[in-house]
């Protein structure tokens, strides 16, 4: 039996439309989707589907406009665009996000940023990388050891 996933759950202030010829859901308006404990919000969000025995699989989610934000209970990420890749399956979650354009990791006091950032999901992963626009950069907080 499959596994079933946290469910997907798309909000926006001024409307959702459903293209059901292009797959498509556009939220519009603080528009957000949140799985878990996982969000994305952005003025408008474009998320493509596909359906499989009545079932709805939502295969990527965009947000280009409104500086993007993606929070997890650690995390928060900000860029000029996010694009979040799911799995491709009746129970597959979140799998991957792809920011760019002016992105900026933090997490408590530590920050990250650069042109372009890749999280695989699934293997808990990421790489920041730059794209001739300025160099990759972390600052990192450190605690001292205690000495004896």
């Amino acid at each position: 039996m499959a596994q079933e996933t946290t469910p997907i759950e798309i909000t926006a202030d001024d409307a959702l439309e459903w293209d059901r010829d292009a797959f498509t859901f556009i939220a519009r308006g603080n528009a957000k989707i949140v799985q878990g404990k996982t969000s994305l919000t952005a003025t408008t969000l474009t998320a493509k589907y596909t359906e499989e025995d009545g079932n709805t699989i939502i295969q990527t989610v965009t947000a280009s406009d409104g500086r993007p934000t993606i929070k997890t209970d650690t995390e928060t990420l900000v860029a000029d665009k996010a694009v979040a890749t799911f799995a491709n399956t009746k129970d597959g979650g979140l799998d991957k996000i792809v920011a760019t354009g002016n992105v900026k990791i933090t997490r408590d006091n530590n920050v990250m940023s650069g042109e372009r950032a890749e999280f695989d999901v699934k293997t808990n992963t990421s790489k920041m990388t730059s794209t001739g626009k300025g160099r990759v950069k972390a600052i990192f907080y450190t605690k001292a050891k205690n000495s004896q």
